[in-house]
Formats: C-alpha cells, sequence, structure tokens
C-alpha cells in the first residue's frame, strides 16, 4: 500500500510539473498588458469603481502579471487545484478518480481552454471561483452519508471565508455559490431534520459577498445601458433577436462545443440504463428512451462540430428554437435517469449536485452579453464531476471484472499521454513563435524602425492562445498603447499588426 502510495505521489508531482511548464509557454496577452502597466495600478486606485465588483479577481491578476515566473507558478497552482479537488470529492479509493478527469479537462473546447487555461487574465477571473465551490463541496460531502455530518468549530469561519471570498469573481459564479449553500442547508434539513452551522456561515458568507460585489457602481452602468462593452437583455430595441442570438451563442459554446464530453457521458448513462435491474417494463423503455435521445444529440452535435451541415441552417430562427430546446432536453435528461435509475438516494442526490449547479450557472448567461468560452468554464468542470460520479456509480456496481478495471486505466492512460504530448508539442511551439517575435520586434527596433510591426500567431496556434495581438480595430490605439507600455517600447514607435503571411514574406526577403 505505502509502494502504491508512492506511486500515486510521483505522478501526481510529475502532472503539476506537466502544468508548470505548459503555463510558462503562455505569452502575456490583450487585458494582462492592461493590467501590468499603469492602468492596472490606476483601476486599483480607484478600488475598481465602475469597473467591476471582482475585487480578488482583479487583485490577483494585478499578481499574475508582476513578471513571467509569478505567471507561471500561479497559473499551475490554480489550475491544477481544480484537478486535485475533483479528486478529493469523487473519492481517492481509485486513483482512476484523479486520473480520469485530468483528462477530460485537457478534453475541454479549445475556446474555452485559451480563455481560462491559458490565459492569465481568464485564469484570474474564472478559475478561483470554481475552487472556491469545489472546497466547500469536499466539506459538506459528508451530507450524501447516512450518518449526520459532524463538523469540525475551524470549519464554520473557513466556510464563511470561502462564501465571502470565492464571490468576488466572477458574476453568474457568485449566483451559483448562493444557490448551491441554500440548497444544500434545504437538503440537509430534510434528511437530517436539523441546520448546520457550517452551512449557515457559508451562506451568510455567499450572501456578504454578492452584496460587496454587486454594489460596485459598474452593475448600475450595465444595467442602465450605458456600458459600451456589456449589456442585459431588455437594453436592445429588438429583444427577440437579440435573444434569438443570445441563445445560439448559448446552444453553440455549451453543449455543442463539448463534443467528447457529451459523448462520454451519453455513453456512460447507457451502460447504467442497461444495467439497471427493473421488472416495471414501462420504466425500463423510459429510461432506455432518455438515454437514446442524449446518444442522438451527442451524435448530431458531433455532425454538427465537423461541419457536416451547413453553417447557414443552424442560424435559422426556428432551427435555433429547435436546438435549445433539444438542448435543454438534454441537460434534464442527466438528471431523470440518476433519478429513476438509481436507488441509493445519497448517491443520486450526490450525482443531481452537479446538473444542479449547471442549471443555475448557466441560465443568466442568456440574458448578458458578452457571452464567451471562458463563462462556461465552470459548468464544463461541473460536466466532470457528474461524468466522475457516473463512471464511480458503474465501477462499483456493474464492474466485477478486474480486467476491466485495468483495462480502462490503460485507455485512460494511453489518452492522458496522447493529450499530454499534444499540449506539450502546441504549447511549445506557441513559446518559440513568442520568442522569435520578440526577437522580430527587438530588431527592429535596434534598426531605428519608427514602425514596427506586430505579426499575428500562425493559425494553427492563435486557437489556443488570446489576445496574443491587438486585433480589435476600435480599441487599436488602446491596445497598442498598453502593449508598447507593457513591453517598454518608446511612446514614439507605432506598432502595426500584421498577418503571419505578411510576416513570413519580411522574414524571406531579408
Amino acid at each position: 500500500m505505502t509502494k502504491k502510495k508512492g506511486y500515486k505521489l510521483i505522478i501526481i508531482f510529475a502532472v503539476f510539473l506537466f502544468f508548470i511548464y505548459i503555463m510558462s509557454t503562455i505569452p502575456f496577452g490583450s487585458d494582462d498588458w492592461a493590467w501590468g502597466t499603469s492602468v492596472g495600478m490606476k483601476r486599483l486606485a480607484s478600488h475598481f469603481a465602475g469597473y467591476n465588483g471582482r475585487y480578488l479577481g482583479n487583485l490577483l491578476i494585478l499578481f499574475l502579471t508582476k513578471n513571467p515566473f509569478i505567471k507561471t507558478i500561479g497559473m499551475a497552482v490554480i489550475s491544477f487545484a481544480v484537478v486535485l479537488l475533483i479528486y478529493e470529492y469523487i473519492g481517492k479509493d481509485r486513483f482512476l478518480y484523479f486520473l480520469f478527469p485530468l483528462l477530460l479537462l485537457f478534453f475541454m473546447p479549445a475556446n474555452v481552454f485559451r480563455q481560462t487555461m491559458a490565459w492569465a487574465s481568464g485564469l484570474a477571473n474564472y478559475i478561483p471561483p470554481v475552487i472556491a465551490i469545489l472546497l466547500y463541496l469536499n466539506i459538506v460531502k459528508n451530507i450524501f452519508s447516512q450518518d449526520k455530518p459532524v463538523y469540525s468549530k475551524i470549519l464554520i469561519p473557513f466556510s464563511f471565508a470561502i462564501g465571502i471570498c470565492g464571490n468576488l469573481f466572477m458574476e453568474h459564479n457568485t449566483i451559483l455559490n448562493i444557490a448551491l449553500s441554500l440548497a444544500i442547508i434545504i437538503y440537509s434539513y430534510i434528511k437530517f431534520k436539523s441546520v448546520f452551522a457550517v452551512h449557515i456561515s457559508n451562506f451568510l458568507g455567499n450572501v456578504i459577498g454578492f452584496v460587496i460585489m454587486f454594489s460596485n457602481s459598474a452593475y448600475g452602468i450595465i444595467s442602465s445601458g450605458k456600458d459600451s462593452y456589456r449589456s442585459m437583455a431588455g437594453d436592445s430595441s429588438d429583444n427577440f433577436t437579440w435573444i434569438l442570438k443570445s441563445i445560439d451563442t448559448v446552444c453553440s459554446r455549451f453543449i455543442e462545443s463539448n463534443v467528447i464530453l457529451n459523448i462520454i457521458i451519453s455513453f456512460l448513462l447507457f451502460v447504467i440504463v442497461l444495467n439497471v435491474k427493473n421488472k416495471n417494463k414501462k420504466k425500463r423503455c423510459f429510461l432506455f428512451s432518455l438515454a437514446t435521445f442524449n446518444v442522438c444529440i451527442s451524435l448530431l452535435v458531433l455532425l454538427k462540430e465537423f461541419n457536416v451541415f451547413s453553417k447557414e441552417i443552424f442560424s435559422l430562427p426556428l432551427v435555433i428554437a429547435i436546438r435549445f430546446i433539444a438542448e435543454i432536453l438534454f441537460v434534464c435528461n442527466l438528471a431523470l435517469i440518476p433519478l429513476f435509475a438509481v436507488k441509493d438516494k445519497n448517491k443520486m442526490f450526490k450525482m443531481l449536485v452537479p446538473v444542479f449547479a449547471v442549471c443555475v450557472n448557466v441560465t443568466p448567461l442568456l440574458i448578458v452579453t458578452p457571452v464567451t468560452g471562458r463563462c462556461f468554464y465552470s459548468a464544463y468542470v461541473m460536466m466532470i464531476i457528474y461524468s466522475c460520479e457516473l463512471l464511480m456509480f458503474i465501477i462499483h456496481n456493474f464492474v466485477h471484472d478486474k480486467n476491466v478495471i485495468k483495462g480502462l486505466y490503460v485507455l485512460v492512460i494511453i489518452a492522458l499521454c496522447a493529450s499530454c504530448v499534444f499540449y506539450a508539442v502546441k504549447y511549445t511551439q506557441i513559446k518559440h513563435f513568442e520568442d522569435e517575435r520578440n526577437s522580430f520586434i527587438i530588431s527592429q527596433i535596434e534598426s531605428g524602425n519608427k514602425t514596427v510591426y506586430l505579426p499575428h500567431f500562425p493559425k494553427e496556434l492563435e486557437s489556443y492562445t488570446e489576445g496574443t495581438t491587438p486585433r480589435l480595430f476600435r480599441w487599436y490605439d488602446i491596445w497598442e498603447n498598453r502593449y508598447k507600455e507593457f513591453y517598454n517600447i518608446d511612446k514614439d514607435i507605432s506598432v502595426q499588426p500584421i498577418s503571419y503571411n505578411a510576416y513570413r514574406h519580411i522574414v524571406k526577403s531579408k
């Protein structure tokens, strides 16, 4: 047992070193340039008034942009903490529950990955609140056992602090934290006929964090429709078109982007349905139809993502409505199948927690803009937890052959190694090009050029980086100034973005 534990620790440490390596290759981009310059210090001096209520997220990115070493270690620790906390929550009886969520994290859609784990500014706001949720879930996971929970007194102030801190990063996660802590109080009261101080302290912390965040004047400006970047439903003259576009965005970036995860979840649900012993034929047919529906949706999404169908079809109002209804049913089935198929109520309710979290987390995104890939990081992590719960249930209840478990380990390890190689190669290339273009810029400056060309990343790499080139036309002057200040380039020098092909042409002509 000691030897096995030693091997596990070695693997965990090796994975952490891999995270450090990946984070060391990630360049600073767009918002990072602002936070790492006088712009960030001005925001701090004003206490972020009129900017946002993400106070801890703002402080964190100010810290991460101090230098590349701090950025590397900070991003590695924060990203890796998510995997460890999922492992702790699901159950440490099998090392598979560390490897499997790690693999699913690497299967994250590129648009989510590059805006969270591969971007300092995105990571600072979107991953820490998920860590806060996971910390609290680990504290209260004993509510899903038969015995009445017993908590150490030290957990009361700790849960309170988690509540406050977790609510000062991202708005829709703040709403989730309140809903989740309230649901835990209600569930515990119904089950144990008791209210626990740890649960109440977390709820109070969440409420205080909520008040602190939304007391920032920025949200009054947004709700009045006077913010040039952020908006809410009702600000548009054509609300129907606005809502339709919002639904299309959420569908595309949530269910439809998670192709691999959807297939895995649908497969696991199908395995559960096929193995459930129930004499009621109608119930078996009902469960089978739900599982089949989810499989069909997963396959249709797969075909959509591979552009089998014309893209124009999916932007039609009727098709958007059908997609929305189908994907609502998909999520509903994630709850309905365990509800009818899992006899152990403790396990069943534990499976429903991430589904509940996903619904609460994604719903506010239907009425705000902009909504980008990073907004779905927390929902994706909840789907990972759900997948792990399904896998654990299948292993504990239906798998009696050790060779099946060994085969599953081998399959996961092979896929994990392939994923690590993919990311190592991809981000090594990104690091190489970032160094190359920095040398190109320095050589232009040293040659006395008053116009310096800043090349875009190659297309195959740009999908895995965020904001590495100032490319928003209406903000161009702003980003140019921030870029020059961040990299200490003289104000009199003009920085002009160029395509990668134009850059290659310049290099070849020398």
